[in-house]
């Protein structure tokens, strides 16, 4: 049997699948089958793919609370979901905030975001910012793992902002 067959195959067998109505937040066949399939397709294992699901999911939550953090003006908890060298880790959470309203003033200022699709690495997650005034402006966030096996914010790159003159 040829790839084009199996994957035919599995393409109709995900089709006819019921899903798991029981299990909220769970994956239905059908996304269990297009996970195998893609795995196929890109020489993922499962595991490796339930793997950076997890890392993915992770990374989003870190972001969305920093960002919250942010908006909310809570400098602790700002401080604290950041990845911070030796010397970055002398300033205080105030001087942190400090820091972000000086020199990134679109992401200091947010009022809402939007945390786009995944497109390359885990490690990079682009993410829409928009002002009180309707600004727009596309973060580059880049995530490093923490010792405790979670992530935090290494960087926030302001790639795009409606001043730009492009």
């Amino acid at each position: 049997m040829d790839m084009k067959a199996v994957l035919t195959f599995c393409a109709v067998m995900a089709m006819t699948l019921p899903a798991f109505a029981g299990d909220q937040g769970a994956p239905s066949a059908q996304e269990k089958l297009t996970l195998s399939i893609s795995g196929i397709q890109t020489g993922e294992t499962p595991l490796m793919q339930t793997a950076s699901m997890q890392a993915q999911s992770e990374i989003r939550t870190t972001i969305e609370q920093q960002l919250r953090a942010i908006r909310e003006r809570n400098d602790r908890a700002a401080y604290e979901l950041a990845a911070l060298d030796t010397d970055e880790k002398k300033i205080t959470p105030q001087a942190f905030m400090r820091e972000i309203r000086r020199k990134q003033p679109s992401l200091y200022n947010h009022v809402y975001f939007e945390i786009l699709p995944q497109t390359g690495s885990e490690k990079f997650q682009k993410v829409k910012l928009i002002d009180r005034q309707g600004k727009e402006a596309l973060a580059m966030f880049k995530m490093e793992p923490d010792n405790q096996g979670g992530w935090r914010v290494g960087n926030v790159v302001i790639l795009k902002t409606d001043q730009d003159p492009i």
